[in-house]
């Protein structure tokens, strides 16, 4: 009887539960459009509720009659109106449960998501989003380059040069990870689907005509003011407007993975919108401050010391180009972040893994390169190639020094490639750390 009355508990979940599982695996393993998926998922669901009536778990109620005549039980009306009226409110649970899991299935598999991921797209409707975690990287001096000077060295890692770091900031302590992105992608593709983009042009467009006009507009108090509304308003509608996508995992999984196949341009509006949602100052690091924080001191050519070793770090073979795996680096690609010891900084990843967008243009040294610790974006060429930093799976030794630096158009999109992101102080220190 105990069993019984827990079952009567249990059963709206695992019906709604068997509707989306249902749902999401004929779309997945019979490729059938999303009407023929829910006629099929309601189907399964049906037998599977006769199926729990027909072993006596009581579920229409005349467990009995139901198990003598299973077919005459379920086609009679007078049957379904005394379940509806008697199971009404749970019923209307299992009828919940299965449009909120149903419409996550069809969900994940339109995006050529695992079905897995299903789980957190409720999560992601409500607003619900992984933050970076943030770990903040003190001011200080260090010599910037290739400090060995031996056969590793490039032309581009030189002249060496002291820079300054004159203020602390925050560094994410791994690369952003696809759970981390894809909350991103969701709440920009919600908003594409809305009117959203028609008023904020309605916006961008009362905001310009108060510019020409000279009549500033309400909440505004300088023309200073108002020319950086505008450039806000348009930078939103830039990103708005792009064609955001869920990055292909490549099948070897998603959640605390670093997200691969994103382009200099997408982790940009990665951290507009991550600054937008937190009120916080959010971007790239420079090169400078991206390589100030992998040596964390050190004047090695890694943070470990001058040897690589697949102990300390995820990356290939040393003739280019292929995974390997070797000592604790058990990845034969990406690996879940963080499964190496940090550096003295607090920063995983700093080395293999993923390579990482920094904001600079690239240039072939760092003749003119400034020694504040700022990006390098002057005499960008037309194409304004930008820099990768900290080698990949993919990839050799070579590319994991600290000093190493590799270059990419800024809309490259490959299966190495990651970013890490910077946030100010002190308010963004206070507002991650609460949340």
């Amino acid at each position: 009887m105990q069993q019984m009355t827990l079952w009567k508990k249990i059963w709206p979940l695992l019906a709604g539960l068997t509707l989306g599982i249902a749902t999401g695996i004929s779309l997945k393993m019979l490729q059938l459009n999303w009407q023929w998926a829910l006629v099929l998922a309601v189907i399964l669901g049906m037998l599977a509720w006769w199926k729990a009536n027909h072993i006596k778990l009581a579920l229409l109620g005349d467990a009995i009659a139901l198990k003598k005549k299973p077919f005459k039980t379920l086609l009679n009306p007078r049957q379904w109106l005394e379940l509806t009226k008697r199971y009404k409110y749970r019923i209307a649970a299992a009828i919940t449960i299965a449009l909120i899991s149903g419409n996550a299935a069809l969900w994940a598999n339109k995006n050529n998501l695992p079905l897995s991921y299903a789980l957190y797209q409720p999560l992601f409707f409500f607003g619900y989003a992984k933050l970076p975690e943030m770990v903040v990287i003190p001011p200080g001096n260090f010599r910037m380059g290739c400090l060995q000077g031996d056969d590793n060295c490039s032309s581009r890692e030189l002249p060496v040069r002291e820079v300054n770091i004159a203020q602390a900031f925050q560094m994410s302590s791994h690369e952003v990870t696809f759970l981390e992105y894809d909350s991103f992608v969701y709440a920009i593709k919600s908003q594409q689907k809305t009117n959203v983009i028609e008023e904020k042009k309605n916006t961008l467009a009362a905001l310009n005509k108060s510019l020409q006009t000279g009549l500033i507009a309400s909440g505004i108090d300088t023309e200073t003011s108002l020319k950086e509304a505008i450039a806000s308003k348009e930078k939103e509608l830039d990103i708005l407007q792009r064609q955001i996508v869920y990055p292909d995992d490549k099948g070897w999984g998603r959640y605390d993975r670093p997200a691969i196949n994103v382009s200099w341009e997408d982790a940009q509006a990665y951290v507009w919108w991550l600054s937008q949602k937190t009120g916080q100052q959010c971007r790239l690091p420079s090169e400078a401050e991206w390589e100030y924080a992998a040596r964390a001191g050190t004047e090695t050519a890694y943070h470990w010391g001058d040897t690589a070793s697949h102990e300390f770090a995820n990356y290939g073979k040393d003739e280019c180009c292929d995974g390997l795996v070797e000592g604790k680096d058990q990845w034969l690609n990406t690996a879940p972040v963080g499964q190496f010891k940090a550096n003295a900084f607090g920063l995983h990843d700093m080395s293999g893994n993923v390579f990482e967008w920094v904001q600079d243009c690239y240039h072939d040294n760092y003749q003119q390169a400034p020694n504040d610790g700022s990006a390098q974006e002057v005499r960008c060429d037309e194409d304004r190639i930008r820099v990768l930093r900290g080698g990949s799976w993919l990839h050799g030794p070579v590319f994991l020094r600290s000093a190493g630096r590799v270059r990419n158009y800024p809309v490259f999109r490959i299966n190495d490639v990651g970013f890490r992101l910077v946030c100010s102080l002190p308010s963004t220190e206070h507002w991650f750390a609460e949340h």
